[in-house]
């Protein structure tokens, strides 16, 4: 587990299974991201004593969102923020357990914003791209922008066909934030350190890049085996196919999307 400092009083905190930010100020606690064991307990140590502060949680869509539950948060008596169909998720696996005490989980289908002392804070759910309950978290008074498991830095994103997730969506999304966010701004990705805005772009770019090359494949009626045996990303391995997803796999997503939405112009 690593511990970095984007800001005063705001924090990330990384495990292999994706990032949490921290926002540990002197009248509250706002915790966003992946609420795994791991993340749970780190950001418990970080916030110390909680004394009267209020504590608000924003659990984001990851491979393991619904499996952690609310990450024990409701014991603890904050509020749990979550897209509505995530939080759906959430209360099914939590309902499993008849001993967890049941969040005060609030959902919400568009957007959520949070005022409380120290910091301003807008969860925003966006087009299907990850899954259908993909947002984005942005903390205005730290200028710190998270994106999830939209922004897969370290390898190919984890598309979840099942859950409703889209190629096209995701490449949709990640470009506008490209655009209208700077170089240097701080932008959060699923795993890893914390980037800028000019490692967006670079993202976007290799999405722009993997549309164009299997596009006319699917045009052509190539079944998803001859696309993976033409190997169309093959010179993006070396860069992209380090990560937790396979080129297989992402092709697979990819293929997806692109036969169920309408070719371009």
């Amino acid at each position: 587990m690593q511990r970095s400092v984007l800001a005063e009083h705001t924090y990330l905190l990384s495990a292999p299974e994706g990032n949490l930010v921290m926002y540990n100020g002197p009248a509250s606690v706002v915790v966003a991201g992946v609420q795994s064991p791991t993340l749970v307990q780190a950001a418990l140590r970080e916030m110390g004593s909680r004394g009267d502060r209020r504590l608000y949680v924003i659990a984001l869509a990851s491979d393991s969102a619904p499996q952690y539950g609310d990450g024990g948060w409701g014991a603890r008596d904050a509020v749990t923020i979550a897209h509505e169909k995530l939080r759906t998720r959430m209360v099914q696996v939590i309902g499993k357990d008849t001993g967890t005490v049941q969040p005060a989980l609030v959902g919400y289908s568009q957007v959520i914003q949070v005022y409380i002392p120290g910091v301003a804070t807008h969860a925003v759910a966006q087009a299907p791209g990850i899954s259908d309950s993909d947002a984005s978290v942005h903390f205005h008074s730290s200028k710190v922008l998270m994106l999830a498991n939209m922004f897969a830095a370290d390898g190919y994103p984890a598309i979840d066909t099942t859950r409703g997730g889209n190629f096209l969506g995701l490449l949709g999304v990640t470009k506008w934030f490209a655009e209208n966010f700077k170089d240097d701004d701080v932008v959060i990705p699923a795993r890893g350190p914390a980037l800028r805005g000019r490692d967006l772009r670079r993202y976007v770019e290799m999405l722009e890049s993997v549309r164009d090359r299997v596009q006319p494949l699917v045009t052509q009626g190539r079944t998803l085996p001859e696309i993976i045996a033409a190997k169309p990303l093959a010179d993006l391995e070396a860069r992209w196919g380090r990560g937790p997803v396979s080129a297989a796999a992402f092709l697979a997503a990819v293929v997806h999307s692109l036969r169920t939405e309408p070719p371009p112009g």
